[in-house]
C-alpha cells in the first residue's frame, strides 16, 4: 500500500472527529431530554440524573482537551511530512469537511 494512502487512513480518524469533538456540548444530553424524558422520572431522579451527568461532563473536560491536544499534534507533524502542495490540498478537504459538518 502507497505510503500516502497509509497516510490518509491515518489521518482520517482525527479529521472526521474533530468537528463533532470541537462542539462545546458534544456529550451532553439533547435538548428534548432525549430517551429518559420518556421515563416520567420523579423530581428526585431528574435531580440525580443531572447530578451524573454534570459530574461525567466535568470528568471528561481534561481527557476532551488531551484528545484536541493529541489531534493538533497529529496534524502537525503530518503537515511536516507534506509538501506545500500537499498541505493545501489537505486544508482545503478540511474546509470541506468542516462544511459538510455544519
Amino acid at each position: 500500500m502507497k505510503s500516502s494512502t497509509l497516510l490518509a487512513l491515518a489521518a482520517l480518524p482525527l479529521l472526521v472527529a474533530q468537528p463533532a469533538l470541537s462542539q462545546p456540548d458534544f456529550f451532553l444530553p439533547p435538548p428534548d431530554g432525549g430517551p429518559l424524558e420518556e421515563l416520567n422520572l420523579t423530581s428526585d431522579q431528574q435531580s440525580q440524573i443531572q447530578q451524573i451527568i454534570k459530574s461525567s461532563h466535568d470528568r471528561s473536560k481534561p481527557l476532551l482537551q488531551q484528545l484536541r491536544q493529541m489531534g493538533q499534534d497529529t496534524r502537525k507533524q503530518i503537515d511536516g511530512v507534506l509538501t506545500a502542495e500537499q498541505r493545501e490540498q489537505l486544508k482545503q478537504r478540511r474546509a470541506e469537511r468542516f462544511d459538510q459538518a455544519q
